[in-house]
């Protein structure tokens, strides 16, 4: 006797749990309903798609950044190199009127 009471008691309670869980899921179903009226769900897609973008543009930026440095050194070293033959020139020069 005393079992098959515990037994309903706990089917009971779970009978109680699946429809609050049921109530939940319905009510969250209702709030993303309206959501979807009100036109949330897109500005939230929109949202994430620009967000998305952002992120490829800063990769993209930062690459070139790297390929500009890498450029940029590059120059550099022409640059160096360039000072370094006119000094050479001048010193050739100068020893030459000596």
């Amino acid at each position: 006797m005393y079992r098959l009471y515990i037994r309903e008691r706990r089917e009971g309670e779970r009978m109680r749990r699946g429809e609050e869980r049921m109530r939940r899921g319905e009510e969250m179903m209702r709030r993303e309903g309206e959501r979807m009226r009100r036109g949330e769900h897109r500005r939230g897609e929109e949202e994430r798609r620009r967000g998305d973008d952002e992120e490829r543009r800063g990769e993209d930026m930062m690459r070139r950044e790297g390929e500009r440095m890498r450029r940029g050194e590059q120059r550099r070293g022409e640059e160096e190199r360039r000072r370094r033959e006119k000094r050479r020139d001048k010193d050739e020069e100068r020893r030459g009127w000596e």
